[in-house]
């Protein structure tokens, strides 16, 4: 697991949470991690000029997801920010991130990222969560076959 891909909420939070968003890529670099997440705009840019960037030259929420899903594929872990269960699109990278069986990690300021044994229970209420919002519905979620987590 060397290129985890950090997942939290934005929407309705100062600075779309950026500042967290790199506190966690630059903590993880420190442990010789190579993170992707979705308030990196551009290689070089800093928390600060993201979201001068984002101002400047708003997306639609489809369109972030689209990026960011893609971000996901492209990573071999998740590593959930505190309030993920709260980001439809959080939720939405955690689903896809176990379905394709990569591992889910928590990650807090200061402190080590935590490996989660079982994503089971983050799976089941990220999906919890999809349904509350209206995003899914039951009976999609019947014709849509859960991934075997162990």
């Amino acid at each position: 697991m060397k290129r985890p891909y950090i997942s939290g909420p934005m929407s309705n939070i100062e600075h779309h949470n950026f500042p967290a968003f790199f506190n966690a890529e630059n903590a993880l670099e420190d442990r010789r991690y190579f993170p992707l997440h979705p308030a990196r705009r551009t290689a070089k840019c800093t928390w600060e000029t993201a979201v001068k960037d984002i101002s400047e030259h708003p997306e639609s929420w489809e369109s972030c997801i689209r990026r960011d899903i893609q971000q996901v594929m492209d990573s071999d872990s998740i590593v959930l920010l505190s309030g993920w269960n709260t980001s439809r699109g959080a939720c939405l990278e955690l689903v896809l991130s176990v379905s394709i069986g990569n591992p889910v990690l928590v990650w807090f300021p200061g402190r080590e990222p935590v490996f989660i044994e079982d994503p089971a229970l983050h799976y089941d209420m990220a999906i919890d969560h999809l349904k509350t919002r209206g995003i899914i519905s039951p009976i999609d979620m019947y014709n849509v076959a859960r991934p075997a987590l162990s």
